[in-house]
């Protein structure tokens, strides 16, 4: 009786065992459902599990493979996308979805030798030429990816990205036009898309069409009120509007937003400087070096207003540095050399307006500065050749003027001095008034 009801449980075992048990069909579409789920670890494990039941799976091959690639093992993925084509030579996805993943190692060569053998095996699939205008596009080979998007469209119709893609490379031709009319085709067919009325915005930024730009700014920002980009640009146009409270108001916006913006530091920190706010511009710049070492113009315009609030120490390093991160910075040498006048360094004064002379010969202010030095050590026919030349070069440098009679009435020469006190006067510089009135009456 005991051996009857074994041999029943072994069959039943047997029978339940052989029912369970999956086919790599089974595992197959078991990783379909996975990889749509975006369980891609999961996904990967069933397809290998149906190419160990079925050395010849060809679709669990191509399938794996997409999903290495989502899981960025992209030699794998090669791997299984080979084992595909191998089994299927006609696999036109198979060289598709192989491209992508070859220009993603950088193999350029390799993906567009894909992408031509994908348009051989399917003469009438759109994609291979939206891929290769991708490429093109990625290594600036700009006409060559508008020509792939041109067939695209013709193909296909109507994309938005492909639109969007053609004005971004029309923007980088300098061709502004297209490009506004690309991204006003890309607009109308995806109307609530932030960034296509931001880069338009930029398109007209750089056409000058400034209402334009702004109304596109403001488009990008009421469908995106965290648009970095678009408060940035926005504040440019203000800025070079000189409209500056909307211009601090949306680089403050963008900082807010993206506080390692580091060029909205930098233009905030000019305006606040131009305002005579250095306290705050000194916060702006020193947040610019912060993010942004090696700026030389951040480290001048600090330089300028230490060198207002008199920090003159201060503003020698700044100087020193701006110079050391571009030796032919001129303007920061010659507001070193001002900064050591300041601090009675007369020789190293002259010795920087005389570079920045040497450098850059029609620079009014630096002759200026060094007939200053030389006014202060008395040497006045040195000082005014120095302001002669400045003159000349700008003939309604008022403060030349003004110096250059200092120089001849301190050489002794009352009657030209006279005359300049009197064209500075008549050139709005009110200080040489008093002189007037003292010496020339």
């Amino acid at each position: 009786m005991s051996s009857r009801i074994y041999i029943v449980f072994f069959l039943v075992f047997i029978g339940a065992n052989a029912f369970s048990q999956k086919t790599a069909d089974d595992y197959y579409k078991s990783g379909i459902l996975k990889y749509d789920k975006k369980d891609f670890n999961g996904a990967e494990l069933d397809f290998t599990k149906a190419i160990q039941l079925k050395a010849d799976y060809t679709q669990a091959y191509f399938f794996r493979a997409n999903t290495r690639k989502e899981l960025l093992s992209y030699y794998t993925a090669l791997d299984d996308y080979k084992s595909a084509i191998l089994l299927k030579p006609s696999y036109e996805e198979a060289y598709l979805n192989r491209s992508q993943v070859k220009h993603l190692i950088k193999d350029d060569e390799g993906a567009i030798a894909d992408l031509k053998k994908a348009m051989e095996l399917k003469p009438d699939d759109p994609m291979p030429y939206y891929y290769r205008g991708m490429i093109c596009g990625a290594q600036k080979k700009n006409q060559d990816a508008l020509k792939d998007y041109d067939q695209f469209l013709s193909m296909k119709g109507d994309s938005c990205l492909v639109m969007e893609n053609c004005g971004r490379i029309k923007y980088q031709l300098n061709d502004y036009k297209g490009a506004i009319d690309d991204f006003t085709k890309a607009i109308n067919k995806t109307p609530d898309k932030s960034e296509l009325y931001l880069i338009r915005g930029m398109v007209y930024e750089k056409m000058q069409t400034t209402e334009m730009a702004l109304k596109d700014y403001e488009k990008a920002i009421t469908l995106n009120p965290k648009s970095v980009e678009a408060y940035y640009h926005r504040g440019m146009v203000y800025d070079n509007g000189k409209d500056y409270e909307k211009a601090l108001a949306d680089y403050t916006k963008t900082i807010q937003y993206k506080i390692s913006y580091t060029d909205a530091y930098y233009k905030r920190g000019i305006i606040r400087e131009a305002k005579l706010d250095y306290i705050n511009a000194i916060a702006d710049f020193n947040k610019t070096i912060q993010l942004r070492p090696e700026d030389e113009d951040a480290f001048y315009h600090r330089g300028i207003t230490r060198f207002n609030l008199k920090l003159y120490k201060d503003a020698l390093a700044d100087f020193d540095q701006a110079v050391k991160l571009k030796p032919g910075f001129i303007e920061a040498v010659n507001y070193r050399g001002m900064t050591r006048i300041e601090l009675l360094q007369y020789a190293d004064a002259i010795n920087d307006f005389t570079y920045a002379i040497e450098v850059k010969p029609n620079y009014p202010d630096a002759f200026f500065n060094r007939g200053r030095v030389k006014l202060l050590q008395k040497i006045y026919g040195g000082a005014i050749d120095d302001f002669s030349v400045a003159i000349k070069l700008r003939p309604v440098f008022a403060e030349a003027y003004y110096y250059r009679a200092q120089a001849h009435f301190g050489g002794g020469d009352k009657s030209e001095a006279c005359d300049d006190w009197e064209k500075a006067d008549k050139l709005g510089y009110q200080a040489a008034q008093e002189f007037i009135q003292k010496n020339c009456k």
